[in-house]
């Protein structure tokens, strides 16, 4: 019986037993833990038998709040303090990482590929900083695939395209690629095409099917 007592009283003590200050609690702390929560961190840290260094931090933020609240601590408990606090602080670390995220996603827009109306829009506005342009590009007609493709269809002046020999309309063609080029901002430059035509319609010339880089025009 001597023995049989002994074991219980190590079973008992081993539980926590012996303590009637409260019920345990999840965190796997003593009853302390549930306790009414003292405005005091150093208080609070004392009656649980200490905090680590989060909970510490998480402590002094959660009273903080709640006195700015509420004004008085009422019937928050120790555990309910820290574990209020530290849902704050993850709602704003992912809050601020959301916020993060969307930035280098504006940014990576904003300096990325261009959608087929942006890109045209900017195409116009190069074309219209050259000087004299006008007299030889009638006019421009856009399409393609946002992001990706890039067309331009380029209507060039009867009367200047007859006055300029091979090179200068290769040379043209060249320059009015490479401004759809830049206006695109694809990450393939050969996404990006132009096709001169005169002002009947008919084809002079620009990029190959198989790339935009590769361009040629009419010789007569």
């Amino acid at each position: 019986m001597l023995a049989a007592a002994i074991v219980s009283a190590a079973l008992f003590a081993a539980c926590g037993g012996g303590d009637s200050s409260g019920p345990t609690t999840t965190r796997g702390r003593n009853p302390h833990w549930s306790d009414k929560a003292p405005a005091s961190a150093r208080a609070a840290e004392r009656r649980v038998g200490g905090f680590n260094s989060g909970e510490r931090a998480a402590y002094k933020k959660g009273i903080r709040h709640i006195l700015n609240a509420h004004q008085k601590v009422g019937a928050f408990t120790i555990a309910q303090v820290i574990d209020d606090a530290e849902r704050r602080e993850a709602a704003r670390a992912s809050a601020h990482a959301e916020a993060v995220r969307l930035a280098h996603e504006r940014a990576a827009l904003a300096n990325g590929p261009r959608t087929v109306s942006a890109a045209c829009a900017a195409f116009g506005a190069k074309l219209r900083g050259v000087s004299g342009v006008g007299e030889i590009v009638a006019s421009y007609r856009c399409s393609g695939e946002d992001r990706s493709i890039f067309h331009v269809d380029a209507t060039i002046r009867d009367e200047a395209w007859t006055a300029m020999t091979y090179d200068q309309r290769l040379s043209l063609a060249h320059s009015l690629w490479a401004g759809a080029v830049g206006a695109a901002r694809l990450e393939q430059a050969d996404s990006a095409h132009v096709r001169l035509v005169g002002e009947q319609g008919e084809s002079l010339g620009g990029s190959s099917w198989l790339a935009g880089s590769m361009i040629d025009v009419n010789k007569d």
